[in-house]
């Protein structure tokens, strides 16, 4: 399976980032700190400001996504509605996803619902959460909470800062 990254057209980073991943156990818990970039939800009076959050969090990887314990209590609910939505990745291997139409490569993580800990960047300097509200950085839409918690994330390899 892992022969046919070999044939993919990573970068040195991706190849260290899976580097670094391969060399987890898969199910162990790990940590990985990730940046996402901001810009598109930048207040119209901060247009060209570079606003980035850094978020480190611990996650699992290699792991059967149909045997988790949720999946298969969400799906035996009375309410279930299966996707018809083909997914918009394939699996390279157990771990590694490219999308299908771009020349783009994920990893599928299993994030563990500790407290991440989360930075923000204003133009390469740290800024609080709260100053970051206080100025109106961000539009508003971008403070609110997202409903439930992911069971799944599928995470850029370019966008991984450190794996611990």
């Amino acid at each position: 399976m892992k022969n046919t990254r070999k044939e993919l057209n990573l970068t040195k980073k991706q190849l260290e980032t899976l580097k670094l991943l391969d060399a987890k156990r898969n199910g162990a818990y790990f940590r990985i700190q990730y940046y996402t970039d901001c810009n598109d939800k930048v207040s119209a009076t901060f247009r060209g400001n570079n606003v980035t959050k850094l978020t480190t969090l611990s996650v699992r990887k290699g792991i059967d996504y149909s045997k988790m314990k949720s999946v298969i209590a969400r799906k035996s609910s009375p309410n279930y509605v299966p996707s018809n939505n083909q997914p918009w990745f394939h699996h390279i291997d157990k771990m590694l996803l490219k999308h299908n139409t771009k020349e783009q490569y994920y990893v599928a993580l299993y994030p563990n619902y500790g407290k991440p800990t989360t930075m923000y960047l204003l133009n390469g300097m740290p800024i609080s959460k709260q100053e970051l509200q206080e100025k109106g950085v961000m539009q508003p839409s971008f403070w609110k909470q997202q409903a439930g918690k992911p069971e799944m994330m599928t995470l850029g390899l370019d966008k991984i800062v450190n794996v611990y």
